[in-house]
């Protein structure tokens, strides 16, 4: 038989569930047939992309720039990461009547980790221990929709992603901050992008790292003690 604390803490998680539901599930999107267009409760405009979008970006941007793809890419992420935090700011008050400040680690944690993932980017989570000891913030992504769609690229191909976690964490922590994203391979094959979210200078020293060979727990580590 179930206790009363577990079916409060059931109700509680289906409330949650539900907000983000409403927040970014279809339940919550505004359909005008007439014009064409979705929106989020908010207002703001959804766009629905297929990944042969993704892939003609990607051509169009590499045929122009090169191996500068990367660095626009990621310039794009954190303008849309900005954007972001904003959007969800103002539907997290009009759905929940809840603040960003009033949010607790965890739950703006899971709000983050629930936008990646119904918006499609891919399954995103964050590691939060030793942050306060070492200011880096470690943030896995799994089923990437960049990796799926570049299955063709060599390398990292996260960088709309990265420049979006810069945009939306900035903003929070009121300082600068770079990101260094470096991809690996699970026990079962499947491509796993591991993220560093930290000062300029520390992503700097790791990427130094990353380029001369060193593996993700070497980099971490070596970030760790710089």
């Amino acid at each position: 038989m179930a206790t009363l604390e577990s079916v409060s803490a059931s109700m509680t998680q289906n409330l949650v569930d539900n907000v983000y539901e409403r927040m970014f599930g279809d339940q919550g999107q505004h359909f005008d047939l007439y014009e064409g267009t979705a929106s989020t409760p908010g207002g703001a405009k959804v766009i629905y992309l297929s990944t042969d979008i993704i892939v003609g970006i990607y051509t169009a941007i590499e045929y122009e720039a090169g191996e500068a793809w990367t660095v626009i890419l990621k310039s794009c992420g954190k303008r849309w990461g900005k954007r972001v935090l904003g959007a969800l700011e103002k539907e997290l008050r009009m759905v929940a009547n809840r603040r960003f400040d009033a949010l607790t680690v965890t739950e703006y944690v899971v709000l983050i980790e629930k936008y990646f993932s119904y918006h499609g980017w891919g399954r995103v989570s964050f590691r939060l221990e030793g942050i306060e000891q070492n200011g880096i913030l470690q943030i896995d992504l799994k089923d990437s929709i960049f990796r799926y769609a570049l299955a063709q690229v060599t390398g990292p191909v996260d960088y709309m992603v990265a420049g979006m976690l810069v945009g939306i964490f900035e903003q929070l922590a009121q300082t600068e901050l770079d990101v260094l994203q470096m991809e690996v391979k699970t026990n079962d094959g499947v491509p796993l992008t591991h993220f560093l979210l930290s000062s300029p200078e520390r992503v700097v020293w790791g990427q130094a790292q990353a380029d001369a060979g060193a593996d993700y727990a070497t980099v971490l580590r070596e970030m760790q003690q710089s």
